[in-house]
C-alpha cells in the first residue's frame, strides 16, 4: 500500500520496471548528490541504487510506493559506501578556505552538518517525505526522526542567527 498516493504508480497502468522506477531516477539522482557530497559517490550510489532495485523489482507488489522504496534501497548503498569510504575520505580531506559556513550560504551550513540530521533535514526539506515516511526509508523510530530534524532546524537557526522567517522567505520550509 502506498504512502503517499500521487506518487504511487497507476494501478490500471502498465506494471513494469521502466514506468514504476524511471520516473523519480531523477529524484534519487539529485538526492544522492546532496547526501554524498561528492559526484563520484553519488554516481556509485544511484548505480548500485538502480542495479539492486531491477534484482529485486519482481518482489515489488503493484500500488508501491516506488520513490519511497528506492529512497530506502539508496540511503542503504550510501550508509553501506561510506562505511568503507569515510576513513580515505577522511585521511584526503581538504579544508574550505573560502569563509565561514555562513558566509557560504545555507547549503554550505547543511552540507556541515552531521550525517543523521543532515539526511533526515533534505528528506523533509529538499525531497518532500514526511516524517513518518523518513521514518520507512531509514529505519529509524519516528520520535528518532522528529527528535533529529528538531535538532537539524535548530542547528540551522543557531549557526543563521536569524529568525524561521528568513528560512521560510529563502524557500527552505523549516518554520
Amino acid at each position: 500500500m502506498s504512502l503517499n498516493p500521487a506518487v504511487a504508480v497507476n494501478p490500471s497502468g502498465p506494471w513494469n520496471f521502466e514506468t514504476a522506477v524511471w520516473p523519480h531516477v531523477n529524484s534519487l539522482v539529485q538526492s544522492s548528490l546532496r547526501f554524498t557530497q561528492d559526484c563520484a559517490l553519488s554516481r556509485e550510489v544511484v548505480r548500485k541504487t538502480i542495479l539492486r532495485t531491477r534484482r529485486e523489482f519482481a518482489q515489488l507488489r503493484r500500488g508501491t510506493d516506488c520513490r519511497l522504496w528506492l529512497f530506502k534501497i539508496m540511503l542503504q548503498n550510501w550508509f553501506e559506501i561510506r562505511s568503507h569510504v569515510a576513513p580515505i575520505m577522511a585521511s584526503t580531506a581538504v579544508s574550505n578556505t573560502s569563509g565561514s559556513p555562513r558566509a557560504n550560504g545555507i547549503p554550505a551550513l547543511v552540507r556541515g552538518m552531521p550525517d543523521v540530521e543532515r539526511i533526515v533535514l533534505l528528506l523533509f526539506a529538499a525531497d518532500g517525505f514526511c516524517c513518518q515516511q523518513i521514518a520507512e526509508i531509514t529505519g529509524w523510530s519516528l520520535d528518532t526522526v522528529v527528535s533529529r530534524l528538531v535538532r537539524a532546524r535548530h542547528s540551522l537557526k543557531l549557526q543563521i542567527g536569524v529568525g524561521t522567517n528568513f528560512l521560510t522567505q529563502a524557500g527552505y520550509g523549516l518554520s
